[in-house]
């Protein structure tokens, strides 16, 4: 069947009923009807709402984009239909603050489900 049917995907997921149409009977097939779902896995920016979804999406890790595919990503990715506590996130921070120029000596950020940064790359705070 052509797919080239234009149509809007409104969430992440959108199921579309179809039949079989004979050109020949000029009619469609009742018995032939089904359903399909289509994703868009773009929807989400995000790895806790890709994580979320009920789509099949895979979080991928080092690209940060959410795809219908471990394939499209590179390295780690975080598996469909998993939840958000999979995802790469800051659990807690310490520092010390002078009350006077409200500067911060040391800023510890922990964090959970982060990967190991790649040869010559490294994480960096960012304000």
């Amino acid at each position: 069947c052509n797919t080239s049917t234009s149509f809007v995907i409104a969430s992440d997921y959108e199921v579309i009923n179809f039949s079989l149409y004979s050109t020949e009977l000029n009619e469609n097939f009742s018995f032939q009807e089904d359903s399909f779902t289509f994703y868009d896995c773009n929807k989400h920016s995000r790895c806790e709402s890709c994580a979320d979804s009920t789509a099949p999406c895979f979080w991928c890790v080092y690209d940060n984009i959410c795809s219908h595919s471990d394939a499209l990503c590179n390295l780690g990715y975080v598996e469909p239909n998993q939840n958000s506590t999979y995802c790469p996130a800051i659990t807690n921070t310490t520092g010390h603050v002078h009350n006077g120029d409200r500067s911060v000596d040391v800023l510890e950020l922990h964090t959970v489900n982060t990967v190991e940064p790649i040869i010559g790359f490294n994480y960096t705070c960012v304000y």
